[in-house]
């Protein structure tokens, strides 16, 4: 006996995290600066004035100067500008999603809708990461799976140069990852990564309690 799958059902709930993922790009969002409630401008909004250089992270502090172009900020725009545009015709970005919102669907677009709402997440999380990077730490030895010791990226403030960094890089959450042939050791192995590099153990562990 099939079992009967309620489509209608599926509908909804897609539907709904469809429109909380346009609303996280596109709407107004409240947000609290010195104690009082704004309404800070939308991610897109936020990253389409990037383009022109300007960094919204940069609010505090001091700030550097970028170029007239912000080129990692105009290519993440266009990603978007060109997915939704295989989505449906219209003015811009904003105004096509905003209609797909209010669009009819059928139970069977059911997962068309999943896989733009997990598209419209990426970019969100995209756009975060452009204006607020996560603290990234250099380890200064060679890489124990391709013993590189230097990598070059592009300078974030001269995008047409390139500075060397050391080819090991540790970002918390994620762990610690060769730029140049892109093995990666996760928190959990920090310890274990510390004897193949070579560096003293934290007092009192011993070689036997690593993984």
């Amino acid at each position: 006996m099939t079992e009967h799958v309620d489509e209608d059902g599926q509908l909804k709930p897609a539907l709904a995290a469809f429109r909380a993922a346009v609303a996280d790009l596109c709407d107004q969002t409240p947000t609290l600066h010195h104690s009082s409630l704004i309404r800070a401008d939308s991610l897109y909004w936020q990253l389409q004035c990037a383009v022109g250089g300007a960094n919204p992270a940069a609010g505090s502090g001091t700030s550097k100067s970028r170029p007239p172009i912000w080129t990692d900020a105009l290519d993440l725009k266009n990603d978007i500008d060109t997915g939704v545009s295989q989505w449906c015709s219209g003015t811009n970005t904003p105004a096509k999603l905003n209609w797909l919102t209010n669009a009819k669907y059928r139970p069977q677009d059911t997962s068309l809708l999943e896989k733009r709402t997990a598209a419209i997440t990426d970019w969100c999380d995209r756009i975060e990461k452009l204006f607020n990077p996560p603290h990234v730490k250099h380890i200064s030895a060679p890489c124990p799976a391709c013993n590189a010791t230097h990598a070059y990226r592009r300078d974030p403030d001269e995008h047409d140069k390139h500075i060397r960094v050391p080819a090991l890089q540790v970002i918390a959450e994620h762990g610690c990852t060769c730029t140049v042939c892109h093995a990666t050791w996760p928190p959990y192995l920090y310890l274990h990564l510390c004897r193949l590099l070579g560096f003293e153990l934290p007092p009192g562990m011993a070689l036997h309690d690593m993984p």
